[in-house]
């Protein structure tokens, strides 16, 4: 018996393809957040990211597509943006997140979220992070919620 192309899920190493079709299919919730939150459009700013390689970009690919884009930034900065293919998918979303977390581990992981994006929170505070001050933030000044999750150096 094989698993189904939708079944199948890996990450991958994002590119610049990758980058516009998850623009183009962003879940409504993710799209309002980097709208809200950076004034951006996402069409626009994921595939020149992607292409100027200012930092490590993977993609989570599930049957073959683009379903989430996720990067740690040398601070620590952590983001994560999601396709209606993601939704689908919430488990295999959630346990790979994880699996990319548990080899990817700065000191510190930490960024902000619209408090809006209820599906976002629940994955974060799942991954183990903890939630700090709701500040107005971004060009429309709404309520984002700072995060962040501190890990301890091997002895």
């Amino acid at each position: 018996m094989t698993a189904s192309p939708a079944a199948f899920s890996e990450i991958t190493t994002a590119t610049a393809a990758d980058a516009l079709y998850l623009a183009k299919n962003l879940l409504p919730a993710d799209r309002d957040e980097l709208v809200a939150g950076y004034g951006v459009d996402p069409v626009v700013v994921l595939p020149k990211a992607i292409a100027s390689s200012a930092g490590s970009y993977w993609c989570l690919q599930i049957g073959y597509r683009a379903a989430a884009i996720a990067a740690i930034e040398n601070d620590g900065l952590i983001w994560m943006l999601s396709s209606v293919i993601a939704s689908d998918h919430p488990v295999i979303l959630a346990r790979q997140a994880k699996r990319f977390l548990a080899d990817r581990r700065p000191s510190k992981l930490w960024n902000w979220a619209d408090l809006r994006n209820r599906a976002h929170l629940r994955l974060i505070s799942w991954l183990g992070f903890h939630f700090g001050q709701v500040v107005p933030f971004g060009p429309r000044r709404l309520p984002f919620i700072y995060f962040e999750k501190c890990f301890t150096p091997p002895h």
